[in-house]
């Protein structure tokens, strides 16, 4: 029910456990209609791509994290425009043989609008041909040109910078590295 834009410095959430992995969005409220609390992603028709496209993303989970805080340099903001609700894609785990019962809680922290110098938008990169032996370790590496199809797209160079990056991996993985 907001009715002025909010604008999110920092955004922290905790749970306790059972939480795999999730991505959290702000959407107009009239997207993926229905009563707030629990649903089913198909029953709305509910895609991550169509939430970061409807809205925009606010926080990304690091996997198994169970308290963790985004927080971006002063003055950059995600925007959360009026009339905008909160949505999320979840992955629960329970690895035990036994129910669970856990919760999750957000904070958002917030400048005022005179302090905002740069409005954050989402990008996401994907890497998905891993193949690691069992009970092994490997380290790949990979390039992707994307000032090259910005100019092949844009016929301009890629005018971007990254304020935050989230690897996704689980908790075995031991090594990020982007430059």
């Amino acid at each position: 029910d907001n009715e002025e834009s909010l604008w999110v410095s920092d955004v922290t959430v905790s749970n306790s456990g059972g939480f795999h992995h999730s991505n959290w969005f702000v959407v107009p409220e009239t997207e993926f209609a229905g009563p707030d609390g629990y649903w089913r992603c198909r029953d709305r028709e509910f895609s991550e791509l169509g939430a970061a496209v409807a809205g925009t993303v606010l926080f990304a989970q690091s996997t198994q994290s169970q308290l963790e805080t985004q927080s971006f340099v002063p003055g950059a903001v995600i925007k959360v425009p009026p009339r905008h609700k909160v949505v999320a894609g979840v992955h629960m785990l329970n690895p035990s043989t036994r129910e669970i019962t856990t919760r999750f809680r957000m904070t958002l922290g917030m400048i005022h609008p005179r302090d905002v110098e740069v409005l954050l938008k989402p990008f996401r990169l994907s890497y998905f041909e891993l193949d690691i032996p069992p009970n092994s370790q490997a380290r790949y590496t990979a390039e992707c040109d994307l000032d090259a199809l910005a100019r092949q797209v844009t016929g301009g160079p890629l005018d971007m910078k990254l304020y935050w990056v989230l690897p996704h991996y689980h908790y075995r993985g031991n090594y990020f590295r982007a430059e």
